[in-house]
């Protein structure tokens, strides 16, 4: 049948995946940097963001979670640690992608296909945090942002 599953995050770094139905729980990453964000896509891969400026994206298709983890650390020098993922959506492309609002008022758009690379960055999309991302399900390539800066932005992804 089909699993209902939730997926939370805490500010001790604490990741877990629970079925709802037989709420029997797995950690798929414990300790480390407070979690900021979380996604679902496809229904079997989960992927979070955390303080820290890492992505962690774990398969859910089998009774045991699998994590990989990435770090932006080593990935571009504007992500080292320190420049903390506020905000994540999943982009609605044809390629798995995630669009995260950074602390330090960047957006980037990631790709999260045989492994993680940046496809794109905005690096001054707002003058302070970007608070929130929300990528549309109804305008396909349309990316709604939220800054500090008190400002609401519309962004296409091309």
């Amino acid at each position: 049948g089909n699993r209902v599953l939730l997926a939370a995050g805490s500010g001790t770094g604490k990741f877990s995946v629970t079925n709802v139905e037989s709420r029997k729980e797995a950690y798929a990453h414990q300790g480390g940097d407070a979690i900021s964000c979380i996604a679902w896509i496809n229904n079997d891969r989960v992927v979070f963001a955390t303080l820290g400026g890492d992505i962690v994206v774990s398969d859910t298709s089998s009774s045991a979670l699998a994590s990989t983890t990435f770090g932006f650390k080593s990935h571009t020098s504007s992500f080292a640690l320190g420049v903390p993922i506020i905000s994540m959506g999943l982009a609605d492309t044809t390629e798995d992608a995630i669009v995260c609002g950074c602390n330090d008022g960047s957006l980037r758009v990631l790709s999260l296909v045989d492994g993680i690379r940046e496809l794109y960055k905005v690096p001054s999309a707002h003058d302070g945090a970007v608070t929130s991302v929300l990528c549309s399900a109804a305008n396909r390539g349309f990316v709604v942002t939220g800054g500090a800066d008190g400002f609401v932005k519309i962004w296409r992804i091309v």
